[in-house]
């Protein structure tokens, strides 16, 4: 083994020597932390080098498989001192690796389930050193229980009982440390739940608080001072999950259970009050979520009053500016505007800057649906004093982003290319490239419509570039569009085509790669797609005659789609739609898409 070993390069000979920790082998990431690698490409070109000589096997996921007599090997040569520095590199490797696996097991569970039964003999090392009965106390032995319940809901699916025994033993022997259930145990449980929700593990979290549902129903409300809250918080913890879930019809009864169990002390148990608070204004989340929205308004009313009855000014704040968001939908904008300023009032006293700029968006696009864009400006340039006081980079340049559309709004081209160069300056001032390229494309387009067409150019140009290493998320089609636009105000009808194609080009790529377009064109392509492939042809038929009347569906782009869409219903197939100026350039893009996927004509 060791004359096959001084084969390998000294980089890789000296890399090998902190993998004598290992167990069976490892994932490419583990290999590069436990490794101490420069780069997880310099550990591939170490394994690639090992697997060459035949001492590993790379296996899916990026797995690579030692041959045991390698281990041995270098168990028995690496020395004491080096091993014990590479174990506690492999300690954390396994922390974030189970960490990792336990999260994708509600994402992508085929994944973690391969690589976790690959790397279980690393796995079971890890829960067997982190179990041992002296590494347990009662300081750390809710963490323990929690690391070994992951590994337990990664090792049922495995069919592997002994292993499965061995780690529930473990964990019932750490659970013997914790002692007696309390408030310490249920707020430990609890901010784990809150951990995962914000993390959008919504399975998890689910499953954790039900859990601590049934326990804290369990122990009975007598259990200790405080239980009772502590039940009504539980409830209300299954109900986010629930909501977050999008199943908020669910989550109502666990909030009305809350309700009951806070209202008889809740002006005089400060917690209980703020629980009450809190569940009255998610049961008027879930009403308005269903469009309850008489029911959903006087909760959202109850809860602003037990909160100003209670002092919780920040409850208040917030439920106000969600019943304003409620009369905003209303279509009533007198009380929504009320609602927001009081809110806005309360937020200020309490200097929360967050929530400030919120209420001040808010009132913004109040204004901006009401046409009263001089008012959406003054409230947006509000937020964005706040969020330039707060050293919020992102969200002053999307603040500045957002003037500069509301003045492409009001035909002020001026105006919105300052805004846009704003929005360039602060992202380029944080080396934001991303938003420089956003925030280049807006600035190029507004100096095309003020004629600045050399300016445009220049800015586009530097987009083009930027934008190269963002790929789809760049959305290189939209700097195409511009550059169309600028090359037909050029007078360069060839210029012009070139861009529009190759427009077309990247938003087919972005589609065929699985983007998405949520606009109501790609709905309308998708709808009568089905509707030839189900013989409703009618039907579709009456719906684009319902749309031509409809003034939105008016503009010369929408009315040329209507039209090709109303010839695919007629039976008309390999339309030439790259020659059809009249289109948008998406829409050239999601006909042809569809036009492929026609049958043909009966």
């Amino acid at each position: 083994m060791q004359s096959l070993l001084e084969t390998l390069s000294a980089s890789t000979q000296t890399l090998l020597k902190n993998l004598s920790v290992l167990r069976d082998g490892g994932n490419l990431v583990v290999i590069s932390h436990v490794s101490r690698s420069e780069s997880v490409e310099a550990a591939k070109v170490a394994m690639d080098e090992l697997v060459a000589a035949g001492l590993a096997e790379e296996k899916e996921h990026t797995f690579y498989k030692f041959k045991p007599d390698l281990l041995v090997h270098l168990q028995q040569t690496v020395s004491k001192e080096q091993q014990q520095v590479s174990f506690q590199h492999w300690l954390a490797a396994m922390d974030q690796l189970l960490g990792f696996l336990y999260q994708q097991c509600f994402e992508d569970k085929t994944m973690a389930l391969a690589l976790a039964t690959q790397e279980r003999d690393n796995l079971m090392a890890y829960a067997a050193e982190m179990g041992r009965t002296d590494n347990v106390s009662t300081v750390n032995a809710e963490g323990v229980v929690e690391l070994l319940g992951r590994w337990i809901t990664l090792l049922e699916p495995q069919e592997c009982p002994i292993e499965l025994a061995q780690v529930k033993q473990w964990r019932g022997a750490a659970e013997e440390k914790l002692g007696p259930w309390g408030a310490e145990r249920f707020a430990a449980q609890s901010e784990n739940i809150e951990s995962m929700l914000q993390q959008n593990l919504v399975t998890a979290a689910f499953s954790a608080a039900k859990s601590l549902l049934e326990i804290a129903e369990d122990v009975g409300v007598n259990a200790y001072n405080g239980a009772i809250n502590d039940l009504a918080f539980a409830n209300i913890l299954v109900a986010r999950a629930l909501k977050v879930g999008g199943k908020g019809e669910h989550a109502l009864s666990y909030l009305q259970d809350a309700q009951k169990l806070t209202e008889p002390t809740a002006k005089v148990d400060s917690v209980a009050g703020l629980y009450l608070v809190a569940s009255l204004m998610e049961q008027g989340e879930c009403l308005f979520a269903q469009q309850q929205l008489v029911p959903a308004e006087v909760t959202y009313s109850q809860a602003i009053e037990l909160a100003d009855e209670i002092g919780d000014k920040q409850g208040s704040g917030i439920a106000q500016t969600q019943r304003a968001s409620l009369y905003s939908l209303l279509e009533r904008p007198a009380d929504a505007l009320r609602g927001y300023e009081s809110a806005l009032d309360v937020f200020q006293q309490l200097d929360d800057k967050t929530l400030i700029v919120n209420v001040w968006h808010q009132i913004a696009m109040l204004h901006r649906v009401s046409e009263d864009f001089e008012s959406a400006v003054a409230a947006l340039e509000a937020a964005l004093v706040v969020l330039q006081d707060q050293g919020n980079a992102v969200g002053a340049i999307s603040t500045s982003l957002e003037l500069g559309g509301i003045s492409e709004e009001m035909k002020l081209p001026e105006k919105a290319a300052m805004y846009y160069q704003q929005a360039l300056d602060m992202a380029a001032e944080v080396g934001d490239e991303y938003r420089q390229v956003v925030a280049g494309n807006r600035l190029a387009d507004a100096l095309r419509q003020q004629g600045k067409l050399k300016e445009a150019l220049a800015e586009l140009e530097k987009a083009v570039v930027l934008g190269r290493q963002f790929g789809h998320s760049a959305e290189p089609w939209k700097t195409w569009d511009i550059l169309s636009d600028i090359e037909k105000g050029n007078s360069n009808p060839k210029g012009t085509l070139a861009a529009r194609l190759k427009a077309i080009e990247a938003y087919i790529s972005y589609r065929v790669e699985g983007g998405e377009n949520e606009e109501a064109d790609a709905k309308l392509c998708e709808m009568v797609v089905e509707a030839i492939r189900t013989n409703r042809v009618d039907d579709a038929k009456s719906l684009l005659t319902k749309l031509a009347d409809n003034p939105q569906w008016q503009t010369d782009h929408n009315k040329a789609l209507l039209s090709v869409l109303g010839q695919f219903l007629e039976g008309a197939r390999g339309l030439p739609l790259l020659e059809n100026m009249d289109l948008h350039y998406r829409h050239v893009a999601e006909l042809m898409l569809i036009q492929d996927q026609l049958p043909d004509k009966a």
